[in-house]
């Protein structure tokens, strides 16, 4: 049973107490927000009597701590509360610096209460963050000059972005004192008062299993804490269910393991971060996980993945508390942590050799892979990312994505089920991988056959249809195509993708320009011009610089520059040799119009089709 007091920062954090973070608890995470609401409500009160309360804080008194316990002082577990403490400890250290200057005989005073007693720091995080915090954020024993390091984490970054926010506050407060002061030391007494008088109310819990319980239960309620966290939290309680004590050290260990891959989650997907594109959130990465690893139906109008967290507590809480539930959560969570691995070897290019790389890349510039996920993280937890057969996979989701999202343009939800259901077959066995690759093909000639596509391309919106993005991408590997290689001699995929490099920009090319006022026309180009000059025949990559001195003059008066171009497309155009193996030999070189556009059309619709093809179709 749980025993409440009221009492004071100063009472709270004082006498002879020190406090820890458990290890089931997540690391510091508060950001500017919440440090602008404590700063408010600080100067809110300021040098009046008001009281302001702070909540609640809930402590385990630790009998097995991870510190060394001093003779009459003892050590508290923060169950919750962590962030208000560690905060106000920063901004009390950071006071005390300040007063420094004036007295520093106070100075240590305020050290030696509540940041730094004799029996050692008052506040211990956890993990990798106890060092950092006691050396970079409240300055080591001998308070020498932080950060002495670069952060390497995502809660040391916040740490040190408390300890920043809060000097410069001061700093600020310094030089514009507030009008109710009369000198800058008042100030900061009054502030430092201010401080120790919060008032919190505070919940001793009698047992660690009760501990554990309370922070889950504190976790639904939280605000700021992403799922993951709430995750991690709630099997930790459902451990602690299925012992009655722990003399054999067993729950200690499946604990450990539950901390261990947890951290390894985050880790990873730090690392997944600095790789290719922009990676799922850890939300969504652990609900993309739940899709292949949960048997609730998929195909019905709301299926239980929105609410993944709610059905993943429901199925653990049906199960009975013993060591098959015991099983089951040590088995889900190193199951959930190699989800984070595939996405950690997808984005980092680990996943297998340079042409899974490639593929993946490619996939990525489309910006459309969401609805891939559960199946990629299917295939890499049953080990099957392997040989061609994947490199087909990889090929269909590729032709698949350009053919239904991009050239038929449907909207991202397009068989988006019916891909999670693969994933699912692929993750329980069901399915193999050359099952899936016959599935896609399937959805292909289902979805955007031969007829629809040229329908698309033959467009003379075409140029109108399409953002510029994935324009570039059609015209970037039809110039690979020209060069007869497996990559462009002169520009670099992900600058053609992003449209532009380091010296100039790669734009999209109106041969026929889409001014027409400096060219001649005929009559019947006059009347045909409008339908003509946004097709795709009529369309190249250009560089910047190029395209805005080149673009509005007759073709004429191109030629010559396109001629020496790097651009193989724009040699092609303008070479009437080269120009004859999709068009008439007996055109004069000079010449660009309706019969140009619609051969060069031909061409790379053909190619099209060669390049992302209707697999079934064409066997």
């Amino acid at each position: 049973m749980m025993q409440s007091r009221p009492t004071r920062f100063s009472d709270l954090i004082g006498a002879n107490r020190r406090f820890q973070i458990p290890r089931y608890q997540r690391n510091y995470s508060w950001g500017t927000d919440q440090f602008e609401d404590l700063w408010r409500d600080l100067h809110t009160i300021i040098g009046t009597d008001k009281p302001h309360f702070m909540g609640t804080v809930l402590l385990h008194r630790d009998t097995g701590s991870r510190i060394d316990e001093a003779p009459g002082v003892t050590i508290y577990d923060i169950i919750d509360g962590q962030q208000r403490l560690t905060t106000l400890i920063i901004l009390l250290h950071i006071i005390s610096e300040e007063r420094r200057e004036y007295n520093e005989t106070t100075a240590d005073n305020i050290r030696g209460e509540y940041i730094e007693p004799k029996h050692g720091f008052k506040l211990i995080l956890k993990n990798e963050d106890a060092r950092y915090f006691q050396q970079e954020i409240l300055g080591g024993i001998d308070r020498s000059s932080p950060p002495s390091r670069s952060t390497e984490t995502n809660s040391e970054q916040q740490l040190q972005a408390a300890k920043e926010f809060f000097e410069k506050r001061l700093a600020e407060n310094r030089e514009n004192l507030p009008s109710s002061f009369e000198d800058y030391r008042s100030y900061l007494v009054e502030l430092t008062d201010t401080i120790l008088k919060l008032e919190f109310k505070s919940y001793d819990v009698e047992s660690e299993a009760e501990a554990v319980r309370i922070f889950e239960a504190t976790n639904d309620r939280g605000k700021n804490l992403t799922n993951l966290e709430r995750t991690k939290s709630f099997l930790m309680y459902q451990l602690h269910l299925c012992y009655e004590d722990d003399t054999d050290n067993q729950l200690t260990r499946h604990l450990d393991t539950i901390r261990d891959e947890f951290k390894d989650m985050y880790r990873l997907h730090k690392r997944a971060t600095e790789g290719m594109s922009n990676v799922p959130s850890l939300g969504r990465i652990q609900r993309y996980h739940f899709i292949i690893w949960h048997d609730s139906s998929i195909r019905t109008r709301n299926p239980a993945y929105q609410n993944y967290l709610r059905e993943l507590k429901n199925h653990f809480r049906e199960l009975e508390n013993n060591q098959s539930k015991v099983t089951a959560i040590i088995d889900y969570t190193q199951k959930l942590r190699g989800a984070f691995e595939a996405i950690e070897q997808i984005h980092t290019g680990s996943l297998g050799g340079s042409e899974v790389e490639t593929r993946l890349e490619r996939l990525f510039a489309l910006n459309t892979v969401g609805n891939f996920y559960p199946l990629l993280i299917a295939v890499r937890l049953s080990n099957l990312t392997e040989g061609k057969q994947f490199l087909d996979l990889l090929d269909r989701i590729e032709t698949y994505t350009f053919r239904a999202y991009v050239l038929m343009d449907y909207r991202t939800n397009k068989r988006k089920n019916g891909f999670y259901v693969l994933g699912r077959k692929v993750n329980n066995g069901k399915k193999s991988v050359a099952d899936v690759v016959e599935m896609i093909d399937k959805y292909i000639t289902w979805d955007c056959d031969d007829d629809q596509i040229d329908t698309r391309l033959h467009d003379e919106r075409f140029y109108k249809n399409y953002n510029s993005k994935r324009i570039r991408y059609l015209l970037y590997f039809y110039d690979v195509y020209l060069s007869d290689s497996d990559a462009h001699l002169h520009l670099k995929f992900d600058e053609v993708v992003k449209g532009k490099t380091e010296d100039y920009k790669i734009t999209i090319e109106h041969i026929w320009p889409r001014n027409s006022s400096k060219i001649e026309l005929t009559p019947n180009e006059e009347e045909m011009y409008d339908e003509y000059k946004h097709r795709l025949g009529n369309l190249a990559l250009m560089k910047h610089k190029e395209n805005s001195s080149e673009s509005n003059k007759p073709f004429n008066k191109k030629r010559s520059r396109y001629l020496r171009n790097e651009i193989l497309m724009l040699n092609r155009i303008a070479d009437g040799e080269a120009r004859a193996e999709w068009g008439d030999k007996q055109w004069d070189d000079d010449e660009w119009g309706i019969d140009q556009i619609e051969a060069r059309e031909n061409d790379i619709r053909a190619f099209v089709k060669q390049r992302w093809p209707d697999f079934a179709a064409s066997r």
